[in-house]
Parts: structure tokens; C-alpha cells; sequence
């Protein structure tokens, strides 16, 4: 049997006298370079944006219309981990934590976010110290229209 050594050796040797050529590989695409989770707390619905820093000198946006319900969704940054769509109670955690401010960014740093919507307050108390402020035109804008969905 040929050790792995010897393989490469005769390998080094096909390629230096032309019978084996490296084979043409072709360049693996670059991914985008920040790519947002957008939430709608109204139809429970998250998309993938990619942002670009030239895009935004003011900063990322925000919010976007939300593409199933055209509702204001609301940037929940890369560290968002989306629940499911049918998971109302996971969406009401969700709409709890980013009506106090904490929109899953790395602005927390490593804190670990509550589980169920019954840690929700605990939480909120330990951390009021890494609160985000909340735009409250922006939240009225969406319980608004979360209110005006559960309505349909």
C-alpha cells in the first residue's frame, strides 16, 4: 500500500513534467458583506437583507416594509435566531424584548437572551443597563399595524 507521503511525491512529480496539470478551480463566490434579519411582529414573517456600509453613511436602516404584509419590519441585526412563524408565544418574547429595546444586536454582547416570554420581566431588570433606545413614533407605528393585523 502507498503511504500518503509517496502519493504526493509522485503527484509533485506528474506536475513538474507537465502530465498532470492542477486542475482549474473556480473561485468560490464572496458572500454579501453584512447580510440584516428583518422581522415583521405583525405577520410573524423574517427576511435576510444585504446591507452594504457604503449604502448607509448615516447608518443601516431600521426598519423595511415587510415583503408578505407590507408592514414596517424592524432590523433585528445578524444575531437574530428567527422563532417560527406559527410560534406566537416565541413572537410575543420577540415583541416584548424589542418594545424594551433589546433588538438582538452584539451591542449586548454575550448576555443570553430569555427563553420563554415568563423570563421576559427577570430579564429585563438585570439588563435595563443595555437598553437600546426605542424610536416611540417607530413603536407606535408598529403595534399599530400589528394591531390592525390581528384585526384581519
Amino acid at each position: 500500500m502507498t503511504t500518503k507521503e509517496e502519493k504526493a511525491r509522485r503527484m509533485e512529480v506528474r506536475r513538474g513534467n507537465g502530465s498532470r496539470a492542477l486542475p482549474n478551480r473556480a473561485s468560490q463566490p464572496q458572500g454579501p458583506p453584512y447580510a440584516a434579519h428583518y422581522a415583521c411582529l405583525a405577520c410573524r414573517k423574517s427576511f435576510k437583507r444585504t446591507l452594504d456600509f457604503s449604502d448607509y453613511p448615516d447608518g443601516w436602516p431600521t426598519t423595511m416594509t415587510c415583503p408578505q404584509c407590507g408592514g414596517p419590519s424592524l432590523n433585528f441585526g445578524r444575531k437574530f435566531k428567527p422563532p417560527r412563524q406559527s410560534d406566537r408565544k416565541q413572537w410575543e418574547k420577540v415583541k416584548a424584548l424589542a418594545e424594551h429595546g433589546f433588538w438582538f444586536h452584539s451591542s449586548a454582547g454575550t448576555v443570553e437572551y430569555p427563553k420563554t416570554l415568563q423570563e421576559v420581566p427577570e430579564f429585563l431588570d438585570a439588563y435595563a443597563h443595555l437598553v437600546r433606545g426605542v424610536d416611540p413614533d417607530l413603536w407606535e407605528c408598529v403595534i399599530a399595524y400589528c394591531k390592525k393585523a390581528e384585526q384581519h
